[in-house]
C-alpha cells in the first residue's frame, strides 16, 4: 500500500507505462485539483462496476 497516501480507491484511473503511472501518482500528490479529478472519476468508476 505505498501509493495509499495519494491513490486510495481501487478505481483510481492511470494510464500507461510504469514511469507514466509513477509521474501520475506524484502530480495526485502534489496537486489538490489533480486528486479531487482523480476521485470524481473514481466514483464514477465504482458506480458503474457495483451497479451491473
Amino acid at each position: 500500500m505505498l501509493l495509499l497516501p495519494s491513490v486510495q480507491h481501487p478505481h483510481t484511473p492511470l494510464a500507461g507505462g510504469m514511469g507514466d503511472q509513477r509521474g501520475q501518482c506524484a502530480r495526485a500528490r502534489d496537486e489538490a485539483d489533480v486528486r479531487e479529478a482523480w476521485w470524481k472519476k473514481a466514483a464514477t468508476l465504482h458506480d458503474q462496476h457495483t451497479a451491473r
